[in-house]
């Protein structure tokens, strides 16, 4: 997940984070992005993203 599809999923939740933050090694923008958006993204609320990450590149 990058700071694009964080802020796609947004909209389909309504938790916010708790915890201590993470650093998104990957997407730098994902760490700000989550931070300043304070909006916690579960991966069934995304499922359907994933899967299609999965089908496109099975080497993940």
């Amino acid at each position: 997940m990058d700071a694009a599809d964080y802020l796609r999923a947004v909209d389909r939740a309504g938790l916010g984070l708790e915890g201590r933050a993470v650093y998104a090694s990957w997407d730098t923008r994902l760490t700000e992005t989550m931070a300043r958006v304070d909006v916690a993204i579960h991966e069934e609320q995304v499922l359907d993203e994933l899967l299609d990450d999965l089908r496109d590149d099975p080497a993940r």
